[in-house]
């Protein structure tokens, strides 16, 4: 295990089996992980910010080394104030890693934090958390694109 504070971070809206493989990826790499539920000015979010918190930390109650906590302001800038090592990112296809590497040199330049892409795996590269938000809006099922216990805590 490498010994490095780590920070994943984003909306969550709502959390999905592709994040969680991602934050248990990250959390048998790294001795400290940090999982920030941010907000996007440029999305208006399905789920309020208390419900995806809460469902990001039932999703990760089972691993033991991963804290989650409201994310604030600037990504760089929290990565920065919270001492963070690296910025760890996870991405579906070409499009995913266009937009993270943009974001990812602004940190750099911003806040001197690097960052790590981490791919999804072929099974997961089609879900997303939009797909989860157009099943629920048609009513559909989404059971087997979310965390086991996440379902009890979107729908309460």
């Amino acid at each position: 295990m490498i010994d490095k504070k780590v920070l994943t971070a984003g909306v969550y809206d709502p959390v999905t089996i592709g994040h969680y493989a991602l934050f248990e990826k990250i959390s048998e790499t790294y001795s400290e992980v940090i999982i920030g539920v941010f907000e996007n000015t440029e999305k208006t979010p399905m789920f309020d910010r208390k419900t995806r918190f809460d469902a990001v930390k039932r999703a990760v109650k089972n691993l033991k080394n991963v804290k989650v906590v409201y994310g604030e302001g600037l990504l760089a800038d929290f990565a920065h104030d919270h001492k963070i090592d690296l910025i760890v990112k996870g991405y579906r296809d070409d499009k995913d890693l266009v937009y993270e590497d943009l974001q990812a040199k602004y940190n750099y330049y911003r806040g001197g934090v690097e960052t790590e892409y981490i791919k999804s795996e072929e099974d997961l590269s089609n879900v997303s958390s939009t797909l989860v938000r157009e099943k629920i809006k048609k009513g559909e099922d989404i059971e087997s694109l979310i965390p086991d216990g996440v379902k009890s805590i979107l729908f309460k």
